[in-house]
């Protein structure tokens, strides 16, 4: 009886550790979106009051960082649109060490506003 309790016990925290381990970036991705979003809105904001691109790619990264990710690219769209994209590494205990996964975990996303 014991050991088929330790064994169901090893076999939930090793799935346990695969789900974590698997959607991280998944989770990680999600957050980033939203951190994009906020990004381009404050870099377009910033370009809409003050016409000045140091100061609308301060905003944009300093809104970046305030989620936790990295600005790394802003454009100015033709038509007015602000780009932003973001990174951050999701965390993983496990299957970064590899090179074949790295890419899996460096995760970036992008948005896109206009100023109001």
């Amino acid at each position: 009886m014991i050991r088929k309790l330790l064994t169901l016990v090893v076999v939930l925290a090793v799935a346990a550790g695969v789900v974590i381990e698997v959607g991280s970036p998944v989770w990680t991705k999600t957050e980033l979106g939203g951190a994009a979003s906020d990004a381009a809105i404050a870099g377009a904001h910033e370009y809409f009051a003050s016409h000045d691109v140091d100061a609308a790619t301060k905003a944009a990264s300093d809104a970046a960082a305030f989620r936790g990710a990295h600005l790394d690219e802003l454009t100015f769209a033709s038509d007015g649109q602000v780009h932003v994209t973001v990174s951050r590494r999701a965390k993983s205990y496990f299957l970064y060490k590899y090179s074949r996964f790295k890419a899996w975990y460096d995760v970036r996303a992008s948005a896109a506003a206009t100023p109001q």
